[in-house]
């Protein structure tokens, strides 16, 4: 995956501030985050500041999502199941940048473009939960989990984007779901089947 040069220095931020593990609510931690005059419109309910989680990364091949984006840590955001800032909005909300080449203007409505003038900074917020809503099962998930079966957790990071298991939640003793696209990984680094509905399995995958 080939990051534009004008999209580097998104990268670089996340790679050098790791989000913040075994958060307790209530508490104040030092979060990687944005800040952007079009964020603070259309995020209304999310503060000046919106918390970051992961890589910068594009989706195309298994998600069918192009731009370049770092995903919400919805963690550290208010959520309510009344408007936009529900969670099920939140988790499918990366903040999304534009190269001028990949960028796809259908996504307009939901992603935003800020490439542009957007202010990087570890910011002191509050932990509104410890772990992040359950992801819920999407239309990409057989897939994704197909093409990550013989896979496994490498420094704590989801092999999918870098996304920091730690962070997301347990479905089952020993399973975690990564934060960021809904992988499962038990505690020796292997993925697990989600089936939906019913139980988490295991998927087969040999050691």
């Amino acid at each position: 995956m080939s990051i534009p040069t004008n999209l580097q220095r998104f990268a670089d931020f996340m790679a050098a501030h790791s989000s913040p593990e075994g958060c307790i609510a209530g508490r104040r931690y030092m979060v990687p985050c944005i800040s952007h005059p079009r964020l603070r419109r259309k995020l209304f309910g999310w503060g000046n500041w919106i918390p970051l989680i992961g890589s910068l990364h594009e989706d195309q091949e298994h998600v069918g999502f192009n731009p370049f984006h770092i995903h919400v840590d919805t963690r550290f955001i208010t959520l309510n199941s009344k408007d936009f800032c529900s969670e099920s909005r939140a988790l499918a909300q990366p903040v999304s940048f534009s190269d001028g080449g990949t960028w796809n203007g259908a996504h307009d409505d939901f992603y935003l473009d800020v490439a542009n003038n957007a202010v990087l900074d570890l910011r002191r917020l509050q932990c509104r939960r410890p772990v992040p809503p359950v992801f819920p099962q999407a239309r990409w998930a057989e897939g994704l989990q197909k093409a990550h079966a013989g896979c496994r957790i490498v420094d704590g990071l989801c092999p999918h984007r870098g996304i920091p298991i730690a962070c997301g939640r347990y479905l089952a003793p020993g399973v975690r779901q990564c934060p960021g696209h809904g992988l499962a990984w038990d505690g020796d680094g292997r993925q697990v089947q989600l089936v939906e509905p019913g139980p988490v399995v295991a998927s087969g995958v040999t050691p």
